[in-house]
């Protein structure tokens, strides 16, 4: 539980930082409230994809365990393609410089709405993932798991509030290809 939100949250946090970042240097500071109502937007997205998840697809129980083995298998499907497109680009250089291309693109076009979009796609895309993974853990889980699960969500959100602090306040970098190549790893 804690690795799923960390590794999701720490993704979205640097693509975040990587846009934050350009638009200071760019001299573009003041459109960083674009990307924060992206991210707000994105984050509030996903907690209603997870409430739709949970009570829209709620089925007979002759259907549940279609349902389970369903939602297992498309996590599965997607945490292989999101860990193998991790180590294919482990290298951040690439992903870096795609946002950064989007992101100029979006200050030279003068759109709130560009900037505000590459935030929040980058954002729910990671959000949606983190829903899907949770759904799955949700499902499989014995009784009694979702304490353990919901204590795991929690710690990731304390380390991921700080990483985000530390990042944008004192400018820390993390060992990325160490750290994604561990999770990675972890993951599958």
């Amino acid at each position: 539980s804690l690795m799923i939100l960390l590794r999701e949250g720490i993704e979205a946090i640097l693509i975040i930082g990587a846009l934050l970042a350009f638009l200071t240097k760019v001299g573009a500071a003041d459109r960083r409230r674009d990307i924060h109502l992206g991210v707000a937007a994105a984050v509030l997205l996903s907690l209603v994809t997870a409430v739709l998840l949970d009570t829209v697809f709620r089925v007979s129980p002759a259907h549940q365990e279609v349902l389970e083995g369903v939602t297992m298998l498309v996590a599965v499907v997607v945490l292989f393609y999101v860990s193998y497109w991790l180590l294919s680009k482990i290298e951040v250089k690439k992903w870096t410089s795609y946002v950064r291309d989007h992101a100029m693109q979006a200050i030279t076009g003068g759109s709130a709405l560009a900037l505000a979009s590459a935030a929040f796609l980058a954002v729910y895309r990671e959000g949606f993932e983190t829903v899907l993974f949770y759904k799955a853990l949700f499902v499989s889980g014995a009784a009694g798991s979702t304490m353990p699960i919901g204590a795991g969500m929690q710690v990731a959100g304390v380390i991921l509030a700080a990483i985000y602090v530390a990042i944008n306040r004192y400018g820390v970098r993390l060992p990325l290809r160490p750290f994604f190549a561990v999770t990675s790893a972890y993951l599958y």
